[in-house]
């Protein structure tokens, strides 16, 4: 896989032209996820209603998340399901905030759950089931000073994970992508954050990221052989290090720095809405849809192999 992925990251990084791929046969989509996939559920919640005002775009980027590009290319739409309003719209579950480890109405439990009541049980054996989470448990890792602790929101996230995909498989689902994390050492946040940190953050980051794509690869690995499913484990980290190692023959200025301020609601006195494409930073955790567009193309390329 690495191989094929390494490929992949050349093409998108050095042509963000259109990829000319051949359509893959399953075009029904499912996204269960976090703010890298949220493109409307949250925005939807008034206290968040700044997310649909501009630079925000429904969700914490300045454009169309990658899974909302994937849809476009695998000609479907993405719609936000809207599912904790107690009415399911689209199909799209994900919610910016969501982890995986978590049991709150926005977290990966109760958004599969929510698919699965809405659908009586059934889930469609000739749709493709995106898995898209984890940054905001990795996040918790980091910040959590009890290793202890912070071993057991690891256990939960794979666990909950594991869960998602065996219950979506039982009610006849068979066909997964699943993405893993980005190093989260190499976060805008992080990097804040360890300026006024006795502790290596960018290094925890790191540790902690890695801990969490090494167990999350052993899981789906375990189902795979256990169930036969077919299941694409998408290597997120080493997309996005191709990204950031190869910033400048792709017209990025920027690969370290977030361009506006989630926190403050306010541009960096470094960047303004005429510079944002050029960064790969959209604020302090989440790309820019110059990124996203990337990544979509790189999904539906892993997608399109294997189908």
């Amino acid at each position: 896989m690495m191989t094929r992925l390494y490929k992949k990251i050349l093409l998108c990084v050095f042509l963000s032209t259109s990829l000319s791929l051949t359509a893959a046969p399953l075009n029904k989509l499912v996204v269960f996820g976090d703010s890298l996939s949220d493109n409307g559920n949250l925005a939807a919640v008034q206290d968040y209603s700044f997310l649909n005002l501009p630079p925000y775009h429904h969700g914490f980027t300045n454009g169309s998340p990658a899974v909302e590009q994937l849809a476009t290319l695998l000609k479907t739409a993405l719609l936000p399901s809207y599912y904790f309003s107690g009415t399911v719209y689209g199909n799209n579950f994900a919610v910016a905030g969501a982890r995986a480890s978590g049991n709150r109405v926005i977290d990966l439990n109760a958004q599969v759950g929510a698919f699965l009541w809405n659908q009586h049980g059934i889930a469609p054996n000739d749709t493709l089931y995106v898995i898209f989470i984890g940054g905001n448990d990795i996040r918790d890792m980091r910040d959590q000073a009890n290793e202890i602790t912070a071993n057991t929101i690891l256990n939960m996230a794979s666990g909950n994970i594991q869960n998602a995909l065996l219950q979506l498989h039982n009610a006849g689902a068979n066909h997964f992508l699943v993405v893993n994390a980005a190093d989260n050492g190499k976060l805008p946040e992080t990097r804040l954050l360890a300026a006024y940190s006795t502790v290596d953050l960018l290094k925890r980051g790191y540790q902690k990221t890695t801990a969490f794509n090494e167990k999350l690869e052993k899981t789906v690995e375990s189902i795979e052989k256990s169930q036969g499913v077919d299941i694409e484990l998408f290597d997120l980290m080493t997309f996005f290090n191709g990204i950031l190692n190869h910033a400048n023959p792709n017209h990025f200025s920027n690969a370290t720095d977030a361009c506006y301020s989630s926190v403050y609601f306010a541009y960096y006195p470094i960047c303004d809405d005429s510079k944002m494409d050029s960064f790969v930073f959209f604020d302090e955790i989440h790309p820019t849809q110059r990124v996203h567009a990337l990544l979509g193309h790189a999904l539906f390329s892993e997608v399109s192999e294997e189908n």
